[in-house]
């Protein structure tokens, strides 16, 4: 299973809620577009990205695969915005502390 990091449904081009065929398509349409026979000689990206296109149609082209990457990928993105909101919350600032002028005087002589 790829890492959650790797997005197959925006390798391929295709929205989440795709049907089998939709992704197919997509699949064989980018890898037409990305494979070495059809890119000129000597473009060296051609590789990883037909690979990333690989990767990606293998996760969406089984039911259960595309199932388990669907959960991890909603855990990932709830566990992602509860820490930015926490993240948030402790950044919000220092806390201010009324100080009448005296003490102000005290401590900073």
């Amino acid at each position: 299973m790829p890492h959650i990091d790797f997005d197959p449904y925006r390798v391929l081009g295709v929205s989440s809620s795709a049907s089998q065929e939709q992704i197919t398509h997509a699949y064989r349409s980018r890898l037409r577009a990305h494979h070495p026979d059809t890119r000129p000689r000597g473009s060296s990206a051609s590789g990883e990205s037909l690979q990333r296109v690989i990767a990606a149609y293998k996760v969406l082209r089984n039911p259960a695969y595309r199932a388990e990457y669907d959960r991890r990928a909603t855990e990932y993105e709830h566990r992602r915005g509860r820490e930015q909101a926490e993240a948030r919350s402790a950044h919000a600032g220092p806390i201010r502390i009324p100080v009448t002028y005296r003490q102000y005087q005290e401590r900073n002589g």
